[in-house]
């Protein structure tokens, strides 16, 4: 079985965290780190840097907020691993990103989803 795959680690975002790090938006899904060469990699998504603490989680600020894959709207950052659900690895997609409090569509041509992932590329 072949899955579609963005190549990104990412965080839940609600208020208290959004309000913290402004990100523009109240749910989501933070983009935490990209796989260098992934999918999110080419269609130049970013990711946060740097480390800090908020609620005793580890946070990079600075990275896109995805809100939406196509027409599902990311709530949570569990929805996105359903979003991508219907795709197929090669497809272009529409993801829809908040960056410093901005929201833009971005064409993302998904890949297929490695047996493992290193994130360092």
């Amino acid at each position: 079985m072949r899955y579609a795959y963005l190549g990104v680690s990412t965080t839940a975002v609600y208020p208290q965290l959004a309000d913290r790090f402004k990100l523009g938006t109240e749910n989501g899904a933070w983009i935490q780190e990209i796989v260098k060469g992934g999918p999110a990699d080419a269609a130049d998504l970013q990711a946060g840097s740097g480390e800090t603490r908020f609620q005793a989680r580890q946070a990079r600020p600075g990275g896109d907020v995805i809100d939406r894959i196509g027409d599902t709207k990311i709530e949570s950052e569990n929805d996105l691993g359903l979003a991508l659900t219907p795709y197929e690895p090669g497809e272009e997609i529409d993801v829809e990103i908040v960056r410093d409090g901005e929201r833009k569509t971005v064409k993302v041509k998904l890949g297929e989803r490695p047996a493992q992932v290193d994130p360092q590329g």
